[in-house]
């Protein structure tokens, strides 16, 4: 239902023109789309150094206007 409901409100924005910026686990970081608040230790071999963590808050483009993701990143010094 949450995914739906999800699903959903994301094409009522894109037809709108709205793009949600929310980034997965490990996905690269881009400098005009993530706010980096915070780093934090990988909990394991799966997570990649310098990549994203966690979203703590969806950004958004609309029309060309980005509100970045808030996001944490995985330490690079530990490897």
């Amino acid at each position: 239902r949450m995914t739906f409901m999800k699903n959903t409100v994301e094409k009522l924005l894109n037809d709108e023109g709205v793009r949600t910026i929310a980034p997965a686990p490990n996905e690269a970081v881009s400098e005009s789309e993530h706010r980096i608040l915070q780093t934090v230790e990988p909990n394991g071999p799966e997570d990649q150094a310098g990549c994203i963590a966690e979203c703590l808050e969806v950004g958004f483009a609309v029309h060309g206007v980005i509100t970045p993701a808030e996001v944490t990143v995985f330490n690079a010094n530990n490897q």
